[in-house]
């Protein structure tokens, strides 16, 4: 037994039905270890979330992961963007495939898309697809239209909690932040709930079952323009595909709304995976044009969203601070 009293897992003999090291999600979880193996419920009430980590990690091969790339198809809905507000995001179809550097912290989204239907915002065409990459890294956010970088570091609030809202991300994330273990009973099954906080980042949530997999994942994300928001990921269908195991159905919701249902038809664990920041990303820096539209009334343009600025008899009124912090500030200079 480890140091401190605390027993990681129970392995008794090579057969299945012996594997006590199933973590006691419930009473009734509990009894059936106990009818397997006397010592199981005192081996199971040692268990935490260390235990329940290394399990699955060696389930899912997390431990030897350092890059991934998977290629979906579904359909996304555009977060932000309803036709008529409160109502249903505007749909598309939705390919993607994806590629995770693990080791470098760096994500890169080579997507396809096109309306499903014709109303509602997302920047998508009216017609036909539209291609672009979006990525971070090195805490640098980009998309790449048409070949031509458009550096975006808006997006880095958004895009570095995706290189760990996945099932093997949230693993490595939760063993390096002191993640804690709770315990929850949804309809007749059992699940560990480990929680943690990604300094900076996110917290979150991961719900593991007995199978030792990542059935969904509850995140606090922050967002520049709502405050902080959840981001629910959801898995099923796991198949192995070399040595990692991953779902081949992904849905996500972001503050209560539907955002991407996807079917999973191809994953490469440890492919190569090569995201360099480019350099129009590293070095570009918010600028602002101003032009006088009137006595007192200044225009403050220069990006993709504009500002107007009031002068009062002992003060001034920006209108609107547009994205994000960086270009809030910039805008108020």
């Amino acid at each position: 037994m480890p140091a401190g009293g605390k027993n990681l897992g129970v392995h008794v003999g090579r057969h299945r039905e012996k594997q006590l090291v199933v973590f006691a999600l419930a009473e009734g979880l509990a009894q059936r270890l106990v009818d397997a193996h006397p010592v199981a419920l005192d081996r199971a009430q040692q268990l935490e979330a260390a235990g329940i980590l290394k399990r699955a990690a060696n389930n899912l091969g997390a431990n030897s992961l350092n890059t991934i790339t998977y290629s979906a198809a579904g359909n996304g809905w555009g977060p932000g963007q309803p036709y008529t507000a409160g109502k249903a995001l505007p749909k598309q179809n939705y390919r993607v495939t994806r590629s995770i550097d693990y080791v470098n912290a760096a994500i890169s989204d080579d997507v396809t898309r096109s309306r499903a239907e014709p109303r509602g915002g997302t920047g998508v065409p009216l017609t036909g697809e539209q291609n672009l990459i979006e990525a971070v890294g090195n805490n640098v956010s980009w998309n790449v239209v048409a070949k031509t970088v458009q550096p975006g570091n808006r997006f880095v609030t958004d895009r570095v909690p995706q290189i760990w809202l996945n099932p093997q991300g949230i693993i490595k994330a939760a063993q390096r932040n002191s993640a804690t273990l709770t315990f929850v009973t949804e309809g007749k099954k059992s699940l560990g709930v480990v929680s943690f906080t990604e300094p900076g980042r996110f917290k979150a949530k991961a719900y593991i079952n007995d199978a030792f997999e990542v059935e969904r994942i509850e995140a606090t994300v922050p967002n520049p323009v709502l405050g902080d928001i959840q981001v629910v990921e959801k898995f099923s269908e796991y198949r192995e595909f070399g040595n990692a195991k991953f779902p081949t159905r992904i849905e996500e919701t972001q503050a209560g709304q539907t955002t991407l249902q996807l079917v999973v038809t191809d994953v490469q664990p440890n492919g190569k995976v090569a995201i360099e920041v480019p350099a129009a990303a590293t070095n570009f820096k918010e600028s602002v044009a101003s032009q006088k539209l009137a006595d007192g009334v200044w225009l403050l343009a220069g990006g993709s969203h504009n500002s107007l600025a009031v002068e009062m008899k002992d003060h001034a009124v920006v209108i609107e601070g547009p994205l994000y912090d960086a270009r809030s500030k910039a805008v108020i200079d």
